[in-house]
């Protein structure tokens, strides 16, 4: 999951400001530039989910990161999250099929 907020928006843009200054930034630009470059070699496409934190906006969000996922909004769309990345439909057919197996 990549939370998205206006801090990590302006860390990431190479905006921060200075009361922003801490020693997470370089980690989450550096974070950034891997997925970003594992983006552009389309490995493990669907890796990424991108979460819009409380203060952030759909537009904060890159436009390459939204062609991966679906963002989802925090709190509101927590359970519509939590289903997309359990995959419930794939847990089911999986239990079923075990359950099968075992009769």
């Amino acid at each position: 999951m990549v939370l998205i907020s206006p801090l990590y928006c302006r860390v990431v843009s190479g905006k921060p400001r200075a009361k922003d200054n801490t020693d997470n930034m370089l980690h989450a630009c550096h974070i950034y530039q891997r997925m970003f470059a594992e983006y552009k070699d389309q490995l493990m496409l669907r890796r990424f989910v991108p979460v819009i934190m409380p203060g952030a906006k759909a537009s904060d969000v890159p436009a390459w990161l939204c062609k991966l996922s679906q963002p989802f909004q925090w709190p509101t769309q927590a359970c519509d999250l939590m289903f997309y990345l359990i995959k419930p439909a794939q847990v089911i057919a999986d239990y079923v099929s075990r359950r099968d197996r075992h009769y």
